[in-house]
């Protein structure tokens, strides 16, 4: 059915458009027309065409946004080729006399051809692109920065990610120092090309780049971030199998610490498939921890030169590798000298310094307890204590700086000692009491030797042994805590 009358819009055949300015009215008949017969006359673009076929043009921006709006068959002749060549040349020529906006326009006008449906004529936008590529080749279009826009519209994604990182810069940065648009496909193709190249690079150069790199991953949206993380998670070079992967991702700080935060959000696991998910475990986990271990050894070879305080360092950290599977996240906290004179650790976001303590410590995450494990002093006088006051302990980390009393004055779960055969009774009582399980009950105990806890802490000769080293240590805690924290002593109530 037809709801509107063929004649209802009649009655404007008949009408004048008049306008009021300053109390007077104005026909258009009396004027002829709107724009003027002269200024029609130069829109005509048959005409410019025409014109442009046989030269440059010296041409008004009205005019060239006439042209790029004409739809006509006769730009892909040869004719029409000689007219866009003309055509470009004048805009180059107004460029050259300091009137550059019309280049611009052009230039932006190809440069958005892929991103825009309306109102660029396909046809005329690809010529007009092919053209400007042409003449940059001519050395024609004179531009600092012509090599960018050379690979934009020539869509060379991975040549404008190798310049960019050359020249150590975003891609981003480099596109807006031509004054190009940004939000095009072929940029977001080409960062992408630029973090994969980071992450081939050797370590020296990541290093270097390190900066730019989380300039890069900070600002991201949680969609942003997932496509990140999946280049990463299916990257080739380090795509490998778990027991592999293990050994090479200490070497990635920035991307541990990062998947950390990234892995906060409910949501940013969704689109991941289960091999990415055990891929991402083991960064965020076996990563995080894995990452602090070297520049742990060399600070405690500078701090003490015992081969055995060595040893038992390496030992602490070796027990929480049975562990890993379970990590959230893990910081290594350390004194503001140590943070001044060690080298490599001042890019580390994972690192904090801690007031008011003198050695390091590592705090790992693990569910919603906070477990922190003391390195380098003797066992009879640190401790490792858990904390399950897990809004208070985001806000101290989120800061740069805590205060050592700002955590053991949180609400402490577990204490425990760092004697003699320490770690079967430590894992027992994570297991029994926490429901926090090791990957096997084979725990690691050195580099060379793992033990079954469950066997070991039921060993009527093992619990002999413990017994008078539990006892000394509770002794000497007794004048670093108060009675009521420990409480937080779980195992020791089995030997006192």
């Amino acid at each position: 059915m037809n709801f509107i009358r063929p004649d209802l819009f009649n009655f404007a055949t008949k009408s004048t458009l008049s306008s009021t300015f300053k109390g007077q009215k104005k026909n258009i008949k009396d004027s002829n027309t709107l724009l003027g017969e002269a200024t029609l006359q130069s829109l005509n673009t048959q005409l410019l065409f025409e014109k442009l076929i046989h030269g440059t043009l010296d041409l008004d921006l009205i005019q060239v946004c006439a042209l790029m709006g004409w739809e006509d068959n006769q730009w892909k002749t040869k004719e029409g080729q000689k007219a866009m060549r003309h055509w470009w040349l004048s805009a180059l020529e107004k460029n050259q006399q300091g009137e550059s906006t019309i280049c611009l326009l052009m230039v932006v006008r190809v440069v958005l051809a892929d991103t825009e449906r309306y109102p660029a004529p396909k046809d005329i936008i690809q010529i007009m692109s092919n053209t400007l590529e042409t003449l940059i080749k001519e050395d024609k279009y004179v531009c600092r920065n012509k090599q960018v826009l050379m690979f934009i519209i020539t869509k060379k994604a991975n040549e404008l990610a190798q310049m960019a990182f050359q020249h150590q810069k975003l891609v981003v940065k480099l596109l807006k120092e031509a004054n190009l648009p940004t939000k095009l496909t072929i940029v977001e193709e080409a960062t992408i090309l630029w973090f994969k190249t980071w992450l081939r690079s050797k370590l020296t150069v990541r290093q270097k780049m390190a900066t730019l790199l989380n300039a890069l991953l900070q600002p991201l949206s949680i969609s942003q971030q997932q496509v990140f993380a999946k280049t990463l998670l299916n990257d080739s070079t380090l795509a490998k199998p778990i027991s592999e992967l293990r050994k090479i991702i200490e070497n990635y700080p920035e991307i541990i610490y990062w998947l950390s935060l990234c892995d906060r959000e409910n949501q940013f696991r969704a689109p991941f498939n289960i091999e990415e998910i055990n891929r991402l475990n083991c960064w965020v986990g076996s990563g995080n921890y894995q990452s602090l271990r070297k520049l742990l050894l060399e600070i405690t070879q500078q701090v003490s030169f015992d081969p055995k305080t060595l040893e038992k360092t390496d030992n602490r950290y070796i027990f929480w590798e049975n562990y890993q599977h379970l990590f959230r996240e893990s910081w290594l906290l350390v004194s503001e000298n140590i943070y001044n004179t060690t080298t490599g650790i001042k890019h580390l976001k994972n690192v904090k310094i801690i007031t008011q303590w003198r050695y390091p410590i590592i705090l790992i995450r693990i569910g919603n307890y906070y477990i922190l494990q003391r390195f380098i002093d003797v066992g009879t006088s640190v401790d490792l204590i858990m904390i399950d006051d897990s809004k208070r302990m985001e806000e101290l980390l989120s800061n740069n700086n805590i205060r050592h009393t700002e955590i053991t004055q949180l609400s402490i779960c577990l204490i425990h000692d760092h004697l003699y055969k320490w770690q079967a009774d430590l894992a027992y009582c994570l297991e029994t009491v926490f429901n926090i399980k090791p990957h096997n009950s084979m725990i690691k105990i050195t580099q060379h030797m793992s033990k079954n806890y469950h066997i070991d802490v039921v060993n009527s000769e093992f619990k002999l042994e413990r017994k008078d080293c539990v006892q000394d240590w509770y002794h000497s805690a007794q004048s670093r805590w108060t009675a009521t924290q420990l409480q937080a002593a779980k195992t020791a109530k089995r030997y006192i």
